[in-house]
């Protein structure tokens, strides 16, 4: 018997389909736990109406290939990122921009976009902050320019393979389930490149002007305070800064530095106000000064670190290096205060200073700050204790002050394995499952990631959510709810031509995915596009990589993709600033999507 809204089955998966919608939406529940409860909700459904999807299918998904190639993909991805196989190309080319704004615009989408067609978008931006940031500090140029731009050349990017995004994964194994014949490597890139193309101008040449130039706490430009760090440091014997007045100390120090306070023996001796106090070697001065300035004078000794007591630090090494820490907005230690979290309580770490929202504040402060995003932390360490706190994903860490970047020398290598897992999977040897698969295990084996990274780089929030809403999607088809809402979906469109509906498609999944996970919009719409396709009686291809395009369309809020909330801090922004570049973007896809799909994926009559 057809499938009704009034039947049991359908109820009870709508029901759930609206509860996960609610929690996801509204982020009531934290992600986990809204995924945990749409497979719950299928298990209850199953037991107490029957018909809704059997506990081995509900927990079969847990093994699909979609959520296994992505967490292999997020292995290789990492090995690519820790061996410097792509810092060392992406530094390089940075600086041959020579800080000029249109050039940086172009070297940075162009690189962005060819870089996440092949990678997990997400490290590549968080690689891109970094050098968009060192390069805003030292050119004067303002990151609210370039930040969303580099977010959405990121998502542009992933539009065009089969790689280039979790979300074409998982349509592509959506498709299997819904026996449509899965997507190639590049079948998307007829459509994924010229968009990737028309949108990367879009980015370079409109979206500058469309974006205003907002203050961001993580960078110095224009008419901005410069990025200024308090620290307790020590005048040590020999040391230039002996003898001068703290008037004077400007001259050793550098036009940005200033002493803040001035202390010997634990007797306060200045404070503003008594500038004419002579600096002796031994006296303990809390520095106001540039990150460059500071770790420069650190590493001639003009000045040393204090931490406890009379325990010295030494400047800036290859063994000890010092290093920026930013809060990212998705970070687990957002809310905690600062020496609960790993830089605060590893004996390798030394937290120099902290740079707040609010103001600037020596070490000796911290200890009630609450840390949120945005903030910034300065602080020394061990290599080890670098890479730690690299591999947690709590906070994205600068290039290393006044040091240059080590390159591994597995980076040859590393790049090798992915290229020869592209080539495999592209020319059809093996699946992008199997590929990727023997790429992170040869990524692991001859350690261009370790295996501890390796781990640290599954998503398990993502998977987790992937593997529930693929569950959801299988209930869908299985219960003809999928089928039931294609065609509620058409009677508005009935006697309409197929494009139109494909418009309408697009434009549907576009909005959806801004308030949802691009994952979960391609599992939950999938069968509803397969399901419109038979009802007009033409090949749903079409719709389904209309899914693709719109799924990954999430320009519109900050909340939409994860990229988006990795930029929002860094480049200063209001909640308003996405739909200023947003919404044109999102324009431009449901409108080139609509024109160029049909020219390669027809609306052929099923036989």
């Amino acid at each position: 018997m057809e499938a009704t809204f009034m039947s049991p089955q359908v109820l009870a998966v709508t029901a759930i389909l609206i509860l996960a919608l609610y929690f996801l939406v509204t982020e009531k529940w934290p992600l986990p736990l809204t995924a945990l409860g749409i497979i719950v909700g299928l298990c209850l459904a199953e037991a107490l109406v029957g018909g809704i999807l059997s506990f081995s299918n509900i927990f079969g998904s847990f093994g699909s290939r979609g959520p296994l190639a992505v967490a292999m993909l997020f292995i290789v991805s990492r090995g690519l990122i820790r061996s410097g196989a792509l810092s060392f190309v992406v530094n390089l080319a940075a600086r041959l921009t020579g800080g000029k704004p249109l050039r940086l615009m172009i070297f940075m989408v162009t690189t962005v976009i060819t870089l996440s067609a092949f990678l997990n978008n997400t490290p590549v931006v968080i690689l891109f902050i970094s050098i968009i940031l060192m390069l805003c500090e030292r050119f004067r140029l303002v990151p609210s320019k370039f930040m969303i731009p580099l977010s959405f050349a990121s998502i542009l990017g992933g539009t065009c393979t089969l790689i280039g995004t979790s979300t074409n994964i998982i349509l592509s194994d959506m498709m299997v389930l819904n026996k449509q014949a899965p997507l190639g490597m590049f079948e998307l890139a007829v459509v994924g490149v010229p968009l990737a193309i028309i949108g990367g101008l879009f980015l370079i040449f409109v979206a500058p002007r469309l974006l205003p130039e907002r203050k961001s706490t993580f960078i110095s430009s224009g008419e901005q305070q410069e990025n200024l760090y308090l620290s307790e440091v020590v005048v040590p014997e020999g040391s230039p800064l002996a003898g001068v007045k703290i008037s004077e100390a400007s001259s050793v120090l550098g036009s940005s530095g200033s002493v803040v306070e001035q202390s010997r023996q634990g007797e306060m001796l200045y404070l503003p106000g008594r500038e004419d106090q002579i600096i002796y070697a031994g006296d303990l001065l809390v520095v106001s000064s540039p990150l460059d300035t500071l770790t420069s004078l650190l590493a001639s000794r003009i000045i040393v670190l204090r931490h406890g007591g009379d325990l010295f630090l030494s400047g800036p090494s290859d063994a000890r290096p010092i290093a920026e820490l930013i809060v990212p907005p998705a970070s687990r230690v957002r809310g905690r205060r600062l020496w609960n979290t790993a830089p605060g309580r590893d004996e390798n770490i030394t937290v120099i200073g902290v740079r707040h929202k609010e103001g600037h504040y020596a070490w000796q402060k911290t200890s009630q700050l609450r840390l949120a995003a945005g903030d910034t932390l300065l602080v020394q360490g061990t290599r080890a204790a670098m890479d730690s706190l690299a591999s947690d994903g709590d906070f994205i860490i600068m290039e290393e002050a006044g040091q240059k970047i080590h390159y591994s020398n597995k980076a040859p290598l590393a790049l090798g394995l992915f290229l020869a897992m592209v080539v495999v999977a592209s020319v059809g040897i093996m699946g992008i499952l199997p590929a990727a698969t023997i790429a992170a295990f040869l990524m692991i084996l001859t350690r261009c990631v370790n295996l501890k990274e390796s781990f640290r780089s599954l998503d398990g929030e993502v998977l987790l959510l992937i593997i529930a809403t693929i569950s959801l999607g299988k209930a869908l088809s299985q219960t003809g709810a999928a089928d039931v809402y294609a065609h509620a979906f058409l009677t508005p469109f009935e006697g309409v031509s197929a494009r139109f509906i494909l418009l309408a498609v697009v434009t549907l999944t576009a909005l959806i995915t801004n308030f949802l996970s691009n994952n979960s919009a391609a599992a939950l719409l999938t069968p509803v596009a397969v399901s419109i396709g038979m009802e007009l009686g033409v090949d749903p291809r079409a719709f389904l990589i209309g899914i693709a395009l719109g799924a990954s369309a999430c320009y519109l809020t900050p909340i939409g993709y994860q990229t988006n909330l990795l930029v929002y801090a860094p480049g200063g922004y209001k909640f308003s600033d996405f739909m200023r570049v947003g919404l044109p973007m999102t324009l431009l896809v449901i409108v080139l999507a609509t024109v160029m799909i049909p020219m390669f994926f027809p609306f052929t009559p099923l036989q």
